[in-house]
């Protein structure tokens, strides 16, 4: 029984104790941490900083030359009692770009990832001044 009754003690002191513990731990919040935690939540923060990993994704692949191609062709007459009549043919494809193509790519390619980061940098810039402005007003209440 007297078992029991410290097993029970020394239970209900660990879980007194536990929330003490957890508000000492407590870190007080900047407008710094504010925009981080910010920034890491926001969807359209986020959806811009994969729009910008898509556009230097495709001028990666605008500069990348188009692979050439090469194919064979066979056929033949027996299955319809035609023998004699057989065709064999080859072909090489190979893709030609004129008067400057890649480069016109890759530039218009660079522009929309200068696009895309400027874009990027804007939201951050917006972003940043609602939640110091907003922690701003928060603590220009709290002195009130």
């Amino acid at each position: 029984m007297r078992v029991i009754r410290i097993l029970f003690i020394t239970a209900a002191v660990s879980i007194l104790a536990l929330p003490g513990r957890a508000q000492s731990q407590r870190t007080s919040l900047t407008a710094d941490n504010l925009v981080e935690m910010a920034l890491e939540r926001n969807r359209e923060f986020l959806a811009l900083k994969q729009r910008v990993i898509e556009t230097q994704a495709l001028l990666r692949q605008a500069g990348i030359r188009p692979t050439p191609a090469l194919e064979f062709q066979g056929s033949t007459g027996r299955p319809l009692g035609s023998e004699g009549e057989e065709e064999y043919s080859a072909g090489y494809f190979h893709t030609i770009e004129t008067f400057g193509k890649r480069t016109k790519r890759v530039n218009v390619a660079s522009k929309s990832v200068e696009l895309a980061e400027a874009e990027l940098a804007e939201k951050w810039r917006q972003l940043a001044f609602e939640v110091k402005t907003r922690f701003a007003e928060a603590i220009a209440a709290g002195r009130k």
